[in-house]
């Protein structure tokens, strides 16, 4: 479920997750663009609040509505300027007071951005669907699993 949704008075909602922490994995990241082009989104390796995010709007409480960001807000933080992470249109929501990471803000219309994340993430949805289960473990997460028997981990 969802932590916080903030809405304004303009009809804009700002989806909102508490964690602990915050890491690069919770950071917008968006692949390079050619000079004169838009960069376009990757998918980012926490997708929580970008899911609640494209649902709101589907909500029959937020219907129609446009969401402006999908924020981690880390209550460990030791710095102001450091509190949040996720994604937000910096058109339509000012996230300055929270964060000074530049890769937080979408530079392109944020329901766009929405939109690709959720196609981004449908072909990962459409393989489980299938059955494709198979662990495929990112760079470095092995060294946290207590697993020491999987296939993957061993193949390392």
């Amino acid at each position: 479920s969802v932590d916080r949704i903030d809405v304004d008075g303009n009809g804009r909602a700002v989806v909102i997750d508490y964690k602990t922490s915050l890491d690069d994995g919770y950071r917008l990241m968006a692949l390079a663009a050619e000079e004169g082009e838009e960069p376009q989104p990757q998918l980012p390796r926490k997708v929580q609040a970008l899911i609640y995010a494209q649902s709101l709007p589907r909500t029959e409480a937020y219907a129609g509505m446009a969401c402006a960001g999908a924020l981690y807000l880390g209550y460990r933080a030791k710095e102001q300027k450091k509190f949040a992470a996720g994604s937000f249109d910096a058109g339509a929501y000012d996230a300055r007071s929270v964060t000074e990471d530049n890769k937080s803000c979408v530079a392109m219309d944020f329901q766009a951005f929405l939109t690709q994340v959720e196609e981004l993430l449908e072909e990962q949805v459409q393989r489980m669907l299938a059955g494709d289960i198979a662990p495929s473990p990112r760079p470095g997460a092995c060294a946290y699993c207590p697993c020491t028997f999987c296939d993957a981990r061993m193949a390392k």
